[in-house]
């Protein structure tokens, strides 16, 4: 029985050994570039270093609560935790989280994201029917390109989860649509990779991939238009849109509440109509557009795909060892302070910012695709090319702003992000797929010598004749000086754009020559005088070559650290531990020795004023505009706390100046945690109820926007349209006696109905936190534009407020529910396919 059970089993083997091969080449590769992460080292990025500091809280408390919490007291004076890590929804999408446990049990991160990212392109290129040489090549240059491989050093790994499942997205989309029988199984394991795509949690990135298929959708339409098709187009549209539903419907808690939280955040706007700095739009739900398309790619930097050192690199690169600053410094510093200082200059002089780097996709890419563009005569080059040209110009920002301020406009959603460049990662997708699977075809057997001429003239004089203009003529049209050069010494400032020029010129002649080189192998192969084997074989490695030496800029073993570096990146401090010695579990700090508005350390210790969060509230970013700011100005100025009235009332007990236990300044005018208010102050709207915190008794007032009168039945003394009034009492109480992320607990004492203000901020019922008083549910309003108030009844109670977001539990059925379609969907696709093959397997 043995030999014929191996013989059925060859074929299988036969079939498996090339996939085999070639996952073991991107195993080895991601391991080679990646290898200090073998040895249990990191990279210390900021990005990585900041979301320790802020989830550290969160994971210390889930560790041992039998509750997680979804609010994160430590940042901005507390916020929904969504954004930080994931939401507690349940074990609907544990299936999709076992598959990325399954590979991180076993490999070290930089290299399993790098060689996740190289397998899924792989499938894609098999999809779209490529050879696994040709599959191979195109994988690693999709693995090793810049973008990629800056986002892994910065610790973006959200982006790079969401941007490696984004292939097999495109991949079985096109399975789907060209498949003729059986679409049930392509539509499953597309709800499958949908899923894995939204628990990335990036929804920047998917915004984009949606874009890029939205355009494929209509390549399609316009493909069966021409067969006259259009019952099967409209039934694999279906399943495409019910494979979308199945995966967001799984991820539909985390969704939903961000989607919730987003309204509330600076992508949602401000409520403020006079008191409101920048743009009008701002106001009607969205980010301001100056804010949003800072980071805007600029025209010409498009050339980065081609020359990486085009604007310089990044913020902080290296200038040539015999370029001008070199010769300047040379017998001035040390050999060794020579060195650093050559490597540590701000070579970038594009629009932008700052930046880690440029989106590199190769030379030898931009040629492929180039060439591929006027070799084929697949019509599916004209949905490629449109996704090509419409991120580019979505690239340029405000640098193309009679295009991109109409999409900010009218294109749905498109206003709550920021970064335009970001879109690019689309385009180190596109052109190596499409540069790479003509050539394959080629290769394999669709040749015609007159469409490869015309094409190869074509892609060398395009490419090749931009780079001899960028190496000849470009260098004399710059004068390679950035915005912030009037920071640098005036020595420095002369002689950095020469260096910048070099970088550019002989990034430029680099280009050319890989260029060259894979031109003239294409060109040996027309000849006959290069096997088919050797293409694959000369074109990959060339291209590896080329975004391997240009990654390493970027990614060099000396980057990384041990782990324990990264996993405690804030050493406790002198003034931190007197800080933390205070017993009192509310109190605040607010770190002046820092950016406060930009500093996620803090939190790693404390409940902090500040923190650092691209979504933090918009009502609390206001503060930080019209109060904060300026009161962290005033107590500069003048030394005291009587005029930081938003600083107390959210009982910013401590400032950090400093890292000695002397570096402290405690604040005897802190709020506290709680106290009673004898007046409620009813303002119109908005701008009113922040104006008037400019002169807020708070101890003994607070001030309400009309809208919240209707939700409490009041029983003051006195209630008016401007006023709510309750009589004095010197012997109420109100004390703080649990205080932990999701569930605060105070006790009341009064003679008589009377109001709280709590110093915490608010998020409403609806959205999460709730209001209990001796175990039944109570109404809360928002005061003094931050925090939450209260009436609360005579006698002594228990006040409560725990974070319980109704949508999490709402949403939950939906998960399931998604999870149950996804299964019958898989089901449906196996039971065809073995129906199928079935009367196959019968005749052979």
């Amino acid at each position: 029985m043995q030999p014929d059970k191996f013989v059925i089993m060859n074929p299988i083997f036969r079939k498996a050994w090339p996939h085999i091969g070639a996952l073991v080449v991107f195993f080895v590769a991601a391991s080679l570039f990646y290898s200090p992460a073998w040895q249990g080292k990191e990279i210390r990025s900021n990005d990585r270093v900041s979301y320790i500091a802020l989830s550290h809280t969160l994971h210390a408390y889930n560790d041992t609560a039998e509750t997680p919490t979804m609010w994160h007291p430590g940042l901005f004076s507390g916020m929904p935790s969504y954004l930080i890590t994931d939401v507690h929804s349940g074990t609907a999408r544990r299936p999709l989280q076992l598959i990325g446990w399954f590979f991180a049990s076993w490999m070290p991160p930089f290299v399993l994201e790098a060689f996740m990212m190289m397998t899924t392109f792989y499938l894609l290129m098999l999809l779209l029917g490529a050879s696994v040489p040709a599959a191979v090549a195109a994988a690693l240059a999709f693995g090793f390109t810049s973008n990629n491989i800056i986002l892994l050093k910065a610790g973006h790994s959200t982006k790079a989860w969401a941007i490696l499942w984004a292939p097999l997205v495109v991949g079985f989309s096109y399975w789907l649509f060209h498949r003729v029988r059986n679409p049930w199984l392509p539509a499953a394991l597309l709800g499958i990779v949908f899923g894995l795509e939204f628990l990335a949690n990036h929804v920047q990135v998917t915004y984009h991939l949606f874009l890029m298929l939205g355009l494929f959708i209509l390549y399609q339409a316009w493909r069966h238009h021409q067969a006259g098709r259009w019952k099967r187009f409209l039934g694999r549209t279906a399943l495409w849109g019910l494979a979308a539903g199945a995966g967001l419907g799984i991820n539909i808690v985390n969704i939903a509440v961000v989607q919730q939280y987003g309204k509330a955040t600076m992508r949602g706007g401000t409520e403020l109509k006079r008191m409101v700095r920048g743009e009008e739009a701002v106001r009607k739900g969205g980010l301001s557009r100056d804010y949003a398309f800072r980071w805007s790619y600029g025209i010409d930097e498009t050339l980065t795909l081609l020359i990486p050192n085009f604007k310089g690199g990044g913020s902080a690169g290296a200038v040539p060892e015999d370029g001008a600053v070199a010769r300047f410094l040379k017998g001035k510093v040390s050999r060794a302070e020579l060195k650093k200082t050559l490597n540590a200059l701000p070579t970038y002089w594009g629009p932008q910012p700052f930046t880690e780097g440029p989106i590199y996709v190769g030379a030898i890419v931009v040629f492929l695709f180039v060439f591929g563009m006027f070799y084929s005569q697949d019509p599916m080059r004209w949905w490629v090319l449109a996704a090509v040209a419409l991120v580019v110009l979505m690239a340029w920002g405000r640098h193309f702003a009679v295009f991109n301020n109409l999409l900010f406009d009218y294109l749905p959603f498109y206003n709550k992000f920021r970064v335009p460049s970001m879109i690019l990662w689309t385009v180190t997708l596109l052109l190596p797929m499409w540069g790479f699977l003509v050539m394959d075809r080629m290769v394999r057997g669709e040749y015609d010598r007159q469409r490869f001429m015309r094409a190869f003239k074509y892609a060398l004089g395009i490419v090749g004749g931009l780079l001899v203009l960028v190496i000849v003529v470009f260098p004399s049209m710059y004068d390679f000086r950035a915005a912030g050069d009037a920071n640098l010494p005036e020595w420095l400032r002369d002689l950095l754009p020469q260096d910048r020029a070099a970088l550019m010129r002989r990034d430029a002649i680099r280009s050319l020559l890989f260029m060259a080189a894979a031109a003239a192998a294409l060109w040996l192969w027309e000849k006959k005088k290069l096997k088919p084997a050797m293409i694959y074989l000369v074109v990959g490695l060339l291209s590896t070559a080329d975004l391997w030496a240009v990654g390493r800029r970027y990614v060099s073993p000396e980057d990384f650290v041990p782990k324990r570096a990264i996993l405690n990146p804030v050493p406790m401090t002198d003034a931190d531990r007197t800080i933390l010695k205070d017993p009192d579990p509310h109190y605040r700090v607010l770190n002046v020795s820092r950016n406060p508005w930009t500093d996620a350390l803090t939190s790693y210790y404390h409940r902090h004023v500040g923190g650092y969060h691209a979504a933090k509230l918009q009502r609390y970013q206001d503060l930080i505009e019209f109060h904060l700011t300026p009161e962290i100005q005033k107590y500069a100025t003048r030394g005291r706390f009587d005029s930081t009235t938003v600083l107390n009332m959210l009982d910013t007990r401590y400032l950090i100046i400093g890292a000695g236990a002397r570096d402290i300044v405690q604040n005897p005018q802190a709020a506290g945690a709680a106290w009673f208010v004898d007046t409620v102050a009813i303002v119109p709207d908005a701008d009113a109820e922040l104006e008037a915190l400019y002169h807020l008794p708070f101890r003994r007032k607070a001030v309400m926007d009309a809208r919240f009168k209707e939700h409490i039945p009041w029983h003051a003394a006195a209630v008016t349209d401007r006023f709510i009034v309750y009589p004095p009492d010197p012997q109420r109480q109100v004390t703080l006696e649990t205080y932990l992320p999701n569930r605060v607990r105070y006790r009341t004492k009064t003679s008589a109905p009377a109001f709280v203000v709590f110093s915490e901020v608010y998020y409403n019922d609806r959205k999460g936190w709730k209001a209990y008083v001796d175990g039944q549910s109570a109404p809360h309003v928002r005061v003094n534009y931050i925090l939450r108030g209260m009436e609360v009844p005579a006698g002594e109670h228990v006040v409560e407020f725990r974070f319980e977001p109704e949508l999490v539990y709402t949403t939950r059925k939906v998960a399931w529910a998604s999870n149950g379609l996804l299964l019958l969907m898989l089901a449906l696709g196996l039971f065809f396919e073995w129906k199928q093959r079935k009367p196959e397997e019968t005749a052979s």
